[in-house]
């Protein structure tokens, strides 16, 4: 439904979730782009929890939820720093058979800054198995995950799926992390233009 979409991408979620919820007394059966529409209005404005019930409220449809739906469900649990129903999510979409994509990835490495580090550097170096390949939002993303323990920020640099393309603006993530992470980014430039990486 074109209406909850424009809601969506205005970030109106209390509206969007009211029209769904009204659609079937106007004889109109929500879809799954409908559904879609309500979450990304409900992830855009940070509402988990109204995104967890639309996708239930989905599933209760018969409606099969495809992995735009469960990107925005994932996206609003990692914003809320729910790393482990954003692992659930990603566990139930494999288990349908789905792979995620790379915004639901990139999301998910969001929910794991702090003492979960080591799952964002486990979730990037995945991203090639699932033949995804990383990219500026994954790379700054881990790097901001990794802010407690900057050496493991500067290690990721140096993974193979780091096209020379990317390596500028990835190197700007370390330079922003501030703290003491700007001599050793420092450093780490020097190598790369030794390295003659553009």
């Amino acid at each position: 439904m074109g209406v909850i979409s424009c809601l969506a991408r205005a970030a109106c979620w209390q509206l969007a979730t009211v029209l769904l919820s009204e659609m079937p007394q106007i004889q109109a059966a929500p879809d799954l782009i409908s559904y879609n529409s309500a979450i990304s209005a409900c992830e855009a404005a940070g509402e988990w929890e109204n995104t967890l019930a639309l996708l239930e409220a989905l599933e209760a449809a018969e409606l099969q939820p495809d992995v735009i739906c469960y990107s925005g469900v994932i996206s609003a649990c990692a914003k809320g720093g729910f790393w482990r129903l954003t692992i659930m999510l990603l566990e139930r979409l494999s288990a349908q058979r789905m792979h995620p994509d790379l915004v639901a990835l990139n999301s998910a490495l969001g929910a794991y800054k702090g003492p979960r580090w080591q799952m964002a550097i486990s979730t990037l170096s995945s991203l090639p198995t699932l033949r995804l390949m990383p990219d500026v939002v994954s790379f700054c993303t881990a790097i901001s995950c990794c802010a407690e323990v900057w050496p493991k920020a500067l290690q990721l640099l140096t993974m193979r799926s780091l096209h020379a393309r990317l390596a500028q603006d990835v190197f700007g993530c370390l330079v922003g992390g501030g703290g003491s992470a700007w001599a050793a980014a420092l450093e780490m430039l020097a190598d790369m233009l030794g390295r003659q990486v553009e």
